[in-house]
């Protein structure tokens, strides 16, 4: 069967219709009761979402769908609920896992089906497991943001994923988006024996709201020259981390300056690479040179020795 074929079948299973977001007492009651620590999956259906008009009117740019399975995440976290996606081959196997931490404390950053659609999948089809969860208080998760929880919240995800059935567990990376990417680091920081690489894709949004939340975000946490957030530490100096942003950065208000600044500290003993690349909007499923140095990346450092000459 052709992929558009299996595209136009999985968008006509039901009619299509705008996403419903269900409250956390409702996803509770259809992931049901958790017996012991673990992840568990609900399948995802795009029709449920306005994504699937887009799909029908871009099928050959959504053609990677039909190697994946996307599915629906809840686990807990200190008693704590909370949700996310899960996306993979079709094929069984064991691959390396993308654990994706993207922007932060903004309600309207969450994982929906939409995000599982444009950011997960392009990536699970070039052969990962990839994973992001909602932080606390959006998309049905439980509680309220506080950024040293929701570190310890990654830090579950991260135990559970080594554990997972279809994940290598000697093969897990970190990709942060935007103000995920300071998330990264405090994560490396506290899963230094578990994480082989990482990714931080920094200082760019697709939207104005984006951008203001990253803004808000960096005078939050980073503008304070003492809030240097631990990164003198020689903990994570081993990790390879490829840093992405824009060479148009400039037309984009976000105050990244502090961040740079403490970042080229702690990379004095790092394997680190920056590249910039030639976009607006860094991070989605038809940007293909982003994809492609995420790919080469994360399959150089999880899978081989590195050869950065080779890097796209």
């Amino acid at each position: 069967m052709k992929p558009i074929t299996c595209i136009i079948l999985v968008i006509i299973l039901l009619s299509s219709c705008g996403e419903v977001e269900l409250t956390t007492i409702e996803l509770k009651q259809k992931f049901g009761a958790f017996l012991n620590d673990s992840i568990k999956t609900l399948p995802i259906d795009y029709s449920a979402s306005p994504i699937s008009k887009t799909i029908q009117h871009n099928l050959d740019q959504y053609t990677y769908l039909t190697e994946v399975k996307s599915e629906k995440l809840a686990f807990l976290s200190d008693g704590k609920f909370l949700t996310g996606a899960i996306v993979q081959p079709k094929e069984t196997g064991n691959y390396p896992c993308i654990i994706v931490n993207h922007d932060i404390n903004d309600s309207l950053n969450k994982i929906n089906i939409a995000s599982t659609v444009n950011m997960l999948a392009p990536l699970a089809a070039k052969g990962f497991v990839v994973v992001a969860y909602n932080q606390a208080g959006t998309g049905g998760s439980e509680g309220k943001f506080e950024i040293t929880q929701h570190t310890k919240d990654l830090s579950k995800l991260i135990g559970y994923m080594k554990n997972y059935p279809t994940v290598k567990s000697s093969q897990i990376g970190l990709l942060g988006i935007n103000s995920g990417s300071y998330i990264n680091y405090l994560s490396l920081q506290k899963n230094k024996d578990l994480v082989q690489a990482a990714i931080n894709i920094t200082g760019l949004s697709s939207t104005s709201i984006d951008v203001n939340s990253v803004h808000n975000f960096y005078q939050k946490h980073l503008a304070d020259e003492n809030n240097d957030i631990g990164l003198q530490t020689t903990s994570f100096h081993n990790t390879p981390i490829l840093n992405m942003s824009s060479n148009n950065i400039e037309e984009y208000q976000v105050n990244t300056k502090n961040f740079y600044e403490q970042n080229k500290r702690a990379q004095i003993d790092i394997s680190s690479e920056h590249k910039l690349i030639k976009n607006r909007i860094l991070f989605s499923s038809n940007n293909s040179e982003v994809i492609d140095l995420i790919q080469y990346w994360f399959t150089n450092h999880l899978f081989t020795k590195p050869n950065i000459a080779q890097m796209p």
